[in-house]
């Protein structure tokens, strides 16, 4: 990607709509970790409930 050299000032719509952007940017994103980990936290129980019992007898 090409950036212009001298580039318009953003008017105040636009930087209103840059900073909603990046907010909801950095809320997707901590909301795609969050998924993750619970993703890996039920792999772990469901491993676990697969995982063999062992006997003490």
């Amino acid at each position: 990607m090409k950036k212009n050299v001298n580039p318009a000032p953003l008017t105040e719509s636009e930087r209103e709509e840059l900073i909603r952007l990046r907010t909801e940017n950095e809320y997707i994103k901590v909301e795609n970790e969050v998924i993750k980990k619970e993703i890996a936290l039920r792999e772990e129980k469901q491993a676990a409930l697969l995982k063999p019992k062992s006997s003490d007898h």
